[in-house]
């Protein structure tokens, strides 16, 4: 079991509820560093070598674009009526 299918378990379920979410959401953020990642077929997280400059920039400013749109549509969807 990898941390993705853990944290999106009951345990996952336990925390939102706790935070006062109707649900749980698990996304996989890759490149919050500067070297880039990425997961092969096999599930393997393969880590590549530091990007500088522009290339770095790009990559930052699209894990922030991807962070945002789950935090946004995890947020769509409600807290816990209590």
């Amino acid at each position: 079991m990898d941390a993705v299918e853990f944290l999106a378990g009951a345990r996952g379920v336990r925390i939102a509820y706790y935070c006062g979410f109707s649900r749980s959401a698990v996304g996989l953020l890759l490149d919050a560093e500067e070297r880039p990642q990425r997961v092969d077929a096999e599930g393997n997280l393969l880590v590549g070598e530091a990007v500088a400059g522009a290339e770095r920039e790009a990559q930052y400013a699209d894990f922030d674009r991807r962070a945002r749109k789950l935090v946004e549509e995890f947020l769509a969807d409600g807290l816990v009526a209590v």
